[in-house]
Formats: structure tokens, C-alpha cells, sequence
């Protein structure tokens, strides 16, 4: 989880796209309008993001929108400080084992399932992820290398 985060719009981001040349909407509005339409409070995404949430805010209080409440997540980058991701040819997820692919996670998220969980039913623990979450034991950093 990261910390408060401010940014000036007008001195550190000046203008940005809200229509593209092609006539589409940008991200920054498209994702705003559509977070609205759907009456959205929540929103986790990774911290590669957070730069853009500024933009989403300002736009939300331009529009007369509610604004949502923010999570950000550390995104796992290779040895290289690339994100590990499809684009970035990271290997598939094995699904043979989604109970031990959901701790993984968990860990990687600074929660602490007891290490018996490894070898649990899938829907014991993610019923222990729901009662166990803590917010607060998130990694700070906006980046975690695996």
C-alpha cells in the first residue's frame, strides 16, 4: 500500500489527453466515466498506476462524479526492472496448483497464511485471505522484484 501521494497537475503533468486524433477517448477519461457509470468506491490497482489517479480525481471533481477510494499495489518486476506481465514474455501462471499460487500471492502481498495453508482446498483459504486481510501489512514499495 502506498503512502499519501500528491502531484500538482498544472506544474508536474500540464495537459493530457482526454481525446485521442483517431476520435476515442483517452484511458484516463474512458476509465472515469466508465468507474462512474458503474458507481465504483473501490478501486485496487497496481502502482504503475498511481500516477494517473490524479488525472481520474481531477476529472471525477470536473464532471461532478463521487470520488472512489484508492488502493495501490506493489507490481512484481523481473531481475531486468521490467513488469512481469505478458508483454514482458513472463511465464504462465501453472494452474495445477491454484492453492498454491493464491498463498504465493498472499505472500507476495505481505499477508501471512500459515504455511499449512499451502496445501489447503482452494476455498479454505481464500475464506481465511477474507477474514485474515490487513491492509496495513502491504508492501510500501511500488515495485517488488521476484
Amino acid at each position: 500500500m502506498q503512502s499519501k501521494y500528491t502531484q500538482s497537475l498544472e506544474s508536474d503533468v500540464g495537459d493530457f489527453i482526454i481525446k485521442r486524433t483517431d476520435g476515442l477517448f483517452a484511458y484516463h477519461l474512458a476509465v472515469t466515466v466508465d468507474d462512474a457509470e458503474q458507481d465504483i468506491n473501490e478501486i485496487v490497482r497496481g502502482a504503475d498506476l498511481l500516477d494517473s489517479t490524479p488525472k481520474h480525481i481531477h476529472i471525477q471533481k470536473l464532471l461532478g462524479f463521487s470520488t472512489p477510494s484508492y488502493l495501490h499495489l506493489p507490481v512484481a518486476i523481473n531481475e531486468d526492472g521490467s513488469k512481469v506481465s505478458k508483454q514482458s514474455h513472463a511465464a504462465a501462471i501453472d494452474l495445477t496448483n491454484p492453492s498454491r499460487i493464491i498463498f504465493e500471492a498472499l505472500q507476495f502481498l505481505g499477508q501471512s497464511p500459515p504455511p499449512e495453508a499451502i496445501d489447503s482446498d482452494l476455498e479454505s483459504l481464500l475464506a481465511w485471505s477474507i477474514k485474515n486481510w490487513n491492509v496495513n501489512s502491504l508492501p510500501k514499495q511500488k515495485e517488488i522484484k521476484i
